[in-house]
């Protein structure tokens, strides 16, 4: 009767669930994902730095310096808006602070020998200060309409042409990551950290254990999951010459050495 009642209850679930999840079911009934390790611990290796960018002020795309794929270095510039305008405003402000800078001196030469009025000097200051502010505000405005890079990185996606209309919600226009270090994250059980400290440099394992990557422990959670009863290590790899790629699966233990293990034992028991 048992028996009976099981086999209608699987009928019944073959009738109302997803065949995705019907298949796994079925794998579980007859135990074909024991063979997936849950103990095994693993990781990706992601960039240091994924920087998305966008512009914060509304214009139309003049210029886009760089391609995808293309190196750049910190503070250089990606791409700017049209700022015909504002660069002839920073000419002209600059050219009047030099008109009062020259006055200023002069009144300071006239100062010197007894003959300025001092209200005619606070006004030359005043004057030139203003000049100066007009300067600043120019040069903030052009940079607010200016992508410029703040790592040493990789472009590797851009969305936008010239020629295009943006605004701050338009979103990303250009992607850079640092790759020059990477990071891991893992989650492990908490007695497998006995070993770990932060700070330490620990040896990781990739190509399923036939390679290693030397990686510091930058970050140990002091929290466990209460869902995963898991712990977040942070490593990071030095990658200067940029041969470790993005993506790359890392384990914390040689899965060779796990399979090796388990032959012996399997042969030991025949």
């Amino acid at each position: 009767m048992t028996h009976l009642r099981f086999v209608y209850i699987r009928i019944m679930l073959l009738a109302v669930l997803p065949r995705t999840l019907i298949i796994i079911l079925l794998f579980i009934s007859c135990g074909f994902l024991s063979v997936i390790h849950a103990s095994e611990e693993f990781g990706y290796t992601e960039a240091k730095h994924l920087i998305n960018m966008s512009f914060s002020e509304i214009g139309v795309i003049a210029t886009i310096k760089v391609k995808e794929g293309e190196k750049v270095t910190a503070k250089q510039v990606l791409a700017q808006l049209d700022v015909g305008v504002l660069e002839k405003e920073l000419a002209i402000s600059k050219e009047l602070f030099n008109q009062r800078k020259f006055r200023m001196d002069k009144l300071d030469e006239l100062k010197a020998q007894g003959r300025s009025n001092p209200q005619e000097i606070d006004r030359a200051a005043s004057d030139l200060k203003i000049e100066e502010l007009k300067i600043q505000r120019a040069e903030a405005q052009i940079q607010s309409r200016t992508i410029i890079s703040p790592v040493d990185g990789i472009v590797t996606e851009i969305k936008k042409d010239v020629g295009e209309s943006v605004t701050p919600s338009t979103g990303v226009i250009i992607t850079v990551v640092q790759l020059d270090s990477l990071i891991v994250n893992m989650f492990v059980a908490p007695e497998k950290l006995v070993n770990i400290r932060q700070g330490m440099t620990k040896a990781l394992y990739i190509n399923g254990g036939r390679d290693t990557l030397s990686a510091k422990v930058e970050y140990v959670s002091p929290v466990t999951d209460p869902v995963t009863k898991t712990v977040r290590i942070k490593f990071l790899i030095p990658n200067p010459d940029l041969r470790i790629s993005s993506g790359l699966r890392v384990t914390l233990e040689n899965p060779r050495a796990d399979i090796s293990t388990k032959s012996k034992k399997k042969r030991s028991s025949i």
